[in-house]
This record gives structure tokens, sequence and C-alpha cells, in this order.
């Protein structure tokens, strides 16, 4: 290996400075991702300790590896448009991009336009001075008039205020007697998959059917396949077959009774339409 070129770098590993420094320059020179990859991992802890600062101040509802999630990204934005050349220290560079990372993240989650924010606020301070005024929480038509709203309006902003409260998917829970930890995406059920074993268990259940059919007479068969597969009608069947209409409809009626008999066991799985 080239004296120039830093050693090679696994996550256990500590960067001593001259190597951190022998990484920036190699980076600045070639913007190799596995270089990239190193300087990441080696400043992953101060987004970390950025994500939990910013975190105290926040709702419950804002997980902490969400804001270290977009963090990163503005970890990375930080590296690849960082200049050794400034004099600056990278960590002095990169707090403002990794914070803001966040902030706009949490912006962007927020699900209030900011109109409706101010109109919010002037109506909690309406609700504080009346109630300190009234000595009791104010009624709806005194608070309407405090802020010169009529009611409707009052509740309108009421409810378009409500926060049904942001869900992280990366949330963890405990697995139970195992110790083990679970995360919520890990647990939601894709409604729009159909589920394997019952995917499988109907196929199962059509290869029957079809069997089944087999194992029928030959114009009883026939019957059922120019029914329901070819979609002539009973007429057309009985000039095939040669025999009268009325004959085909109790053939019909005659194989169905036989083939519920068989299949009771799976009649409403057969019937049940598959949910995707």
């Amino acid at each position: 290996m080239d004296e120039a070129s830093p050693r090679a770098f696994r996550p256990d590993d500590e960067i001593s400075k001259s190597e951190l420094d022998g990484y920036w320059v190699r980076f600045t020179a070639l913007r190799d991702p596995e270089t990239r990859n190193t300087l990441v991992i080696n400043y992953m802890p101060l987004v970390r300790m950025l994500a939990e600062r910013l975190r105290a101040d926040l709702p419950r509802t804002v997980e902490l590896e969400d804001l270290v999630s977009s963090g990163t990204f503005g970890l990375l934005n930080a590296i690849d448009s960082f200049d050794i050349n400034l004099g600056v220290k990278f960590e002095t560079y990169a707090t403002q991009r990794v914070r803001g990372a966040m902030i706009d993240e949490l912006r962007n989650l927020d699900w209030a336009p900011r109109v409706l924010r101010m109109k919010a606020h002037r109506l909690a301070n309406s609700i504080q001075v009346l109630q300190v005024e009234h000595g009791r929480p104010p009624t709806d038509a005194e608070l309407a008039e405090h802020s010169g709203l009529d009611v409707r309006k009052l509740n309108a902003i009421r409810r378009q205020t409500i926060n049904p409260g942001s869900v992280s998917l990366t949330a963890s829970y405990s697995s139970g007697r195992d110790g083990g930890n679970v995360r919520r995406i890990d647990i939601i059920q894709d409604v729009r998959t159909p589920d394997p074993f019952r995917t499988l268990h109907r196929k199962e259940i059509q290869q029957t059917l079809l069997d089944t059919i087999e194992s029928l007479p030959r114009q009883e068969r026939l019957t059922i396949i120019l029914y329901y597969f070819e979609q002539l009608t009973m007429k057309q069947i009985g000039k095939v077959l040669d025999v009268s209409e009325s004959r085909v409809c109790q053939m019909h009626a005659d194989i169905i009774l036989r083939l519920q008999r068989r299949l009771r066991r799976w009649k409403e799985e057969l019937l049940e339409p598959q949910r995707y």
C-alpha cells in the first residue's frame, strides 16, 4: 500500500488526527466512496449528539432515530462540500448543516401551515386571557367575541389544528420473553401483498377442484369446460353434445351438487375473494 494512503478502516477502529487528515486529503483528491464512508462513520457520533440535544426540546412523538437519519444526510452533504483549505474544523462546519437537515425534516413533517399555526397561537392566547379574567375556561361565545371570530370559524380552527400524532416507523418495542426489540415497521401488515400461506392454500384448493373435474365422466367434464371456460350457453352446449337444453341444465345442476359435496370443507375459502 502507498505510504500516502491511509490504512483500511474498520468501524470499531479509533482514528488518530494524523490518520483523519490523511483520509481528508485522499477524499479531496479522489472523491472515492470508500474514504467517504470512512469519514461518515467517524463523524456519526457528532450526528447522534446533535440529535439528542435537539430531541430534548421536542415532543415525545419525535423519535431520536428519525433525527439521526435526517442528520446523516446533512453529514453527507457537509463531507461532500467541505474544503480542507478553509482552515476551519470540520466539526464546526458540519454542525450547522447536520442540525439544519434535522430542522428541515421537522418542518417537512409539520402538519399545520404557518398561517394556521398563527391563528391557533392567537386562539390559545385568548383562552389564557379569558381564563385569567373569569377564573374558568371560557365559553365558545366568549372566546369568539374576544378573538373576533364567529363560533363556526372558531371550531374550524380547532379541527384543523388537532394533531393526530406523528408515528415513527423506527420506534422499537420489547418482543417479550427473549428480551429483544422489534421495530414498528417490521410488524405492520402490508395489506397490498397477498398472504403467502393463504395464496398457497388457495392454489391447493384450486388444484383439488381441477382434479375433481378431471375425474368426471367425459360428457359431464365437457359440460363444465364449455360452460365455465368457453362461456357457451346451455343451448349451445346441447347442440355440441347432441342433447336438449333441459338435459344440459339437469346435468349441470347434478355436477355442481356433487362438486359441492366433495369440496364442502373448502367451500367458504373457494368463494371468498382473495385480498390484496
